[in-house]
């Protein structure tokens, strides 16, 4: 059995499915597409590329896929949907420990974090300047950065000095945190913020928030879309976009929304779901048991 977390086998451009010379989302694998991106590449190669990889995979009895979307790229791509099962990570025994804490709507829904380092895909350029515009408008709004320095964050995205100058004492950068203490972390904030501008198939910030209770903010595509329910348990933005995401920051710190989003907040998977999930897939025909492989 293959955990799918990723698309590297689809794409070569670090599973992103991103365009190597822009940001635009690819949402279809063709070779021509490929050779677009890898120049230096031949069709021929990157037809047998594709050929060996599901030569390959084929050898799997079946596939888990943390997120639907996911499942159908792989299944868009060239594997069987036959032998597919849609199944959420699991979160872990400690963090499906901690108690869920009621949320004052009143005291946190203008102040917002993000969690994640400074890549390019994550859009942290998206974020600095839409809570910067917004705070032109609603001084009273925070935002947390959790993962990065100020320092790491201006080495990526020099264009950020002015934004980063804008917010002030409003605009926080927290370094790196240690994973242990992330639910306290968001638990603290009123929203999670998560701008990527790639497709994030199941991210573990998503989960983490909703195992804290903290309602998100999210690019609506890709697992983001699939995960956060935009209206009932978050909000959707355009990926990349800069003035749409200042509209939901404005949007977000109005108390009844926060409240009522926070309610229709659903739970992560528990362990015994997660656990019979598994045995219902090993007890299927032609799937063998499981065989720890541990490397040298």
């Amino acid at each position: 059995m293959l955990t799918a977390h990723e698309m590297l086998a689809i794409c070569s451009h670090h599973g992103q499915m991103i365009r190597t010379r822009s940001r635009e989302l690819c949402r279809k694998e063709t070779a021509q597409r490929c050779l677009t991106c890898f120049p230096d590449q031949t069709l021929e190669r990157l037809r047998l590329r594709k050929a060996m990889m599901l030569a390959g995979l084929r050898h799997f009895h079946h596939f888990v896929y943390p997120s639907h979307f996911i499942a159908e790229r792989y299944r868009a791509w060239g594997l069987s949907p036959d032998r597919a099962t849609v199944l959420e990570n699991y979160l872990g025994d400690d963090l499906l420990a901690v108690p869920r804490q009621s949320r004052d709507s009143e005291g946190l829904a203008g102040h917002f974090a993000f969690f994640g380092q400074p890549t390019e895909f994550k859009g942290l350029d998206t974020l600095v300047p839409a809570f910067a515009t917004a705070l032109r408008e609603k001084p009273v709004l925070s935002l947390v950065i959790h993962g990065t320095t100020a320092e790491e964050a201006l080495r990526f995205f020099p264009a950020l000095e002015k934004p980063v100058a804008a917010g002030a004492d409003r605009l926080i950068f927290a370094a790196r945190y240690d994973s242990h203490d992330v639910l306290p972390l968001m638990a603290s904030a009123g929203w999670v913020v998560m701008p990527s501008v790639w497709w994030e198939n199941s991210p573990v910030v998503i989960q983490e928030a909703r195992r804290a209770g903290t309602p998100l903010i999210v690019s609506g595509i890709g697992g983001m879309a699939e995960k956060v329910q935009d209206g009932v348990d978050g909000l959707h933005v355009r990926a990349g976009s800069v003035p749409d995401l200042t509209r939901a920051l404005l949007q977000a710190p109005v108390p009844e929304t926060h409240a009522r989003l926070s309610a229709s907040l659903r739970d992560v998977i528990g362990r015994e779901e997660f656990v019979a999930a598994l045995g219902a897939i090993y007890a299927r025909p032609g799937t063998s048991a499981p065989r720890i492989i541990r490397a040298a």
